[in-house]
């Protein structure tokens, strides 16, 4: 065995080690036995319905009631309802005349659409509507009240920026009172770590609180990322994916093992090639693998995007391309450019990366300027910003999240993957406190092991990126480089 091999060797039990889980409590104190009771309270915000109906799905196990506010009422079906979910109940009215009769009742409570009424009413501890009072005196019981901003947030789109921080400060008002606002995506583990409680995913895996059933994978110990878990590894994929990431990454060649996943799990897989070698017979198999099996997206170089827009034309699949990949150090009017051709040739997701020398160097404004113009060249289509966060100072990190979020950006990512560094639970902890619940954040490179992946989407992640694939399902070593 050479100095390397062994060196890694160590490494990896050292960590293994260290990271070692410490046993989670079943049930919390305060919760009654048998149990926690919890209410969904629904409101008339509703355009991320499916990935509702998605996260609840986790609760198959729980008992929850459902309530519907007035303008819930006119958007949500009541039997779509009853046949969406397995909820107890599922209330038109309010039950409960007596404020102390539902503290009583309710562990918990969940505002999974959260209206600019709701944000309002509660930020300021306003109680003149009977649901807003008994939320209000649950949160002042300190009891866990899980909110997701979201789909709020995607309702009101691009607005006046003076709009727009009156509506943060209101969101972190209610983190400062103890709520925990988090990605609609993430609802299920927010109640877990405030209830103390473990939901089954015995429906999506085979067991029980969330771990992965063994599946059969003849990768060998010094895995080299093949890419092809969503096929060898579909239990441990899905466990990742029920954690709150959105987007799994897999590479060519599934199609040859059987391709044989669960279909919803194929909406989340992000196909992957950015490696600069790629030939076109390996584009087509990227695309028709992608075709055959309704993945989210596949993701190339900009060269690539017309050709794969035009062979994916009617499939549903989405194009997602780089712009400044993976330096970053191309002008602003670059970047911009290299946007504007991506999207006319057929992009829907842009990937770009931050000027880093001139954040390390104070041009602020000339970051900010950066990722604004290539966010108006998008024109509305999805803009990730890469911060390349192993190149930068924590101080650097929330500034970059914080120009990203000023330029209207809708993600930010740690890495390009190509950088010689990763993402940390750290990072991705900062990220999402910078950022808060109003933009995605994105694990991207280093992520190379479940217990990994786990804790950045425990740390705030609504993404999961490259790494996402064999060595995060399998716990095995991954010395890839790249996409």
């Amino acid at each position: 065995m050479d100095n390397k091999n062994l060196i890694e060797l160590i490494t990896r039990e050292v960590l293994s080690t260290f990271n070692k889980p410490s046993a989670k409590p079943q049930t919390a104190p305060s919760l009654k036995q048998g149990g926690a009771n919890v209410l969904v309270v629904l409101t008339g915000v509703s355009n991320m319905r499916e990935v509702f109906y998605r996260e609840i799905e986790k609760l198959s196990g729980a008992k929850y009631d459902i309530l519907l506010s007035d303008g819930a009422k006119a958007v949500f079906d009541k039997n779509e309802l009853a046949s969406k979910t397995r909820a107890a109940n599922i209330h038109t009215s309010f039950q409960y005349s007596d404020r102390s009769e539902f503290l009583n009742k309710y562990d918990a409570v969940v505002l999974a659409f959260m209206s600019l009424s709701a944000l309002t009413h509660i930020s300021s501890l306003n109680t003149d509507s009977m649901v807003c009072n008994y939320l209000v005196w649950h949160m002042i019981s300190k009891k866990p009240l899980i909110v997701s901003a979201e789909p709020l947030l995607n309702q009101i789109g691009d607005t006046r920026p003076a709009i727009m921080r009156e509506i943060n400060q209101k969101i972190a008002k209610l983190s400062e009172f103890g709520v925990s606002v988090v990605p609609l995506a993430q609802i299920c583990g927010a109640l877990e770590r405030a209830c103390g409680e473990i939901y089954p995913y015995s429906a999506l895996t085979g067991n029980s609180g969330g771990q992965a059933a063994q599946t059969a994978c003849t990768a060998p110990a010094g895995c080299m990322s093949c890419g092809h878990c969503v096929v060898k590894r579909e239990n441990a994929v899905n466990v990742i994916k029920d954690n709150g990431a959105a987007r799994i990454s897999s590479n060519p060649g599934v199609e040859a093992l059987g391709g044989k996943f669960d279909a919803r799990l194929a909406k989340m897989i992000d196909h992957t090639l950015l490696k600069p070698d790629a030939k076109q017979s390996d584009i087509d198999k990227l695309c028709s693998e992608a075709s055959k099996y309704k993945f989210a997206s596949v993701c190339v170089n900009p060269g690539w995007v017309k050709y794969c827009a035009e062979k994916l034309a009617g499939s549903g699949v989405m194009v997602c391309t780089v712009v400044g990949f993976p330096l970053g150090a191309t002008s602003t009017s670059a970047k911009a450019c290299e946007t504007v051709q991506a999207i006319a040739d057929g992009a829907d997701e842009i990937d770009m990366v931050i000027n880093i020398g001139a954040l390390k160097s104070g041009n602020l404004q000339l970051v900010e300027e950066d990722i604004r113009q290539v966010v108006r060249a998008a024109g509305g289509k999805t803009v990730k910003v890469i911060l390349e966060t192993s190149l930068l100072t924590d101080d650097e990190k929330a500034a970059a999240c914080r120009l990203s979020k000023n330029a209207r950006a809708h993600f930010v990512k740690t890495s390009t993957g190509f950088g010689g560094g990763g993402a940390t639970a750290a990072d991705i902890a900062l990220m999402r406190k910078t950022v808060g619940p109003e933009m995605g954040v994105k694990a991207s490179g280093g992520v190379r092991d479940l217990k990994t992946a786990q804790e950045m989407i425990a740390a705030g992640a609504t993404r999961v990126g490259a790494s996402a694939s064999v060595a995060i399902v399998s716990g095995a070593a991954n010395d890839s480089k790249g996409y």
